[in-house]
């Protein structure tokens, strides 16, 4: 990867109208076949959470973001290869959001992306280490900062 890809200077509220509709640039993700990775933060910036999008299917992207936001419907336990299932949410009236569209589809670039900035920005809701992220072959894991190095 090369550099920063998502800031939390830049990250906006991902709701208007006292959080009942999302934002145009939500919104113009809809109808979008596009991939890429996406960071949630609190009101002061920090780095609550970083995911990412692998399916170049339209819509999937939003649906992606969008259901931090809403009910999680999902499980919450781990699949075989230790990433975890299901998801956390987050009150849309209470964070903000950025994200960044890349212009490849293949899953390794993508979960290379999402693993670069979680080491960068070491969200407090992601698995610093990358563990659930980093699967044999799919990238080169790197050593994580010690825990008690990360902001609280």
């Amino acid at each position: 990867m090369n550099g920063a890809m998502l800031s939390p200077q830049t990250a906006f509220a991902p709701t208007q109208h006292a959080g009942r509709e999302y934002v145009r640039e939500l919104h113009a993700l809809r109808p979008l076949a596009a991939v890429g990775v996406y960071l949630i933060t609190d009101q002061q910036r920090r780095p609550l959470y970083i995911g990412e999008c692998h399916s170049p299917r339209a819509g999937a992207f939003y649906d992606t973001i969008t259901r931090h936001f809403r009910a999680w419907t999902g499980k919450n336990g781990r699949y075989p290869d230790g990433r975890r299932e299901g998801g956390k949410q987050y009150d849309r009236r209470a964070v903000l959001l950025n994200f960044a569209l890349l212009g490849s589809t293949d899953p390794a670039i993508i979960a290379a992306a999402q693993y670069a900035e979680i080491q960068r920005l070491r969200p407090r809701d992601n698995d610093i280490d990358g563990a659930g992220i980093v699967r044999a072959g799919t990238i080169e894991a790197t050593t994580p900062a010690p825990v008690e190095d990360l902001p609280i």
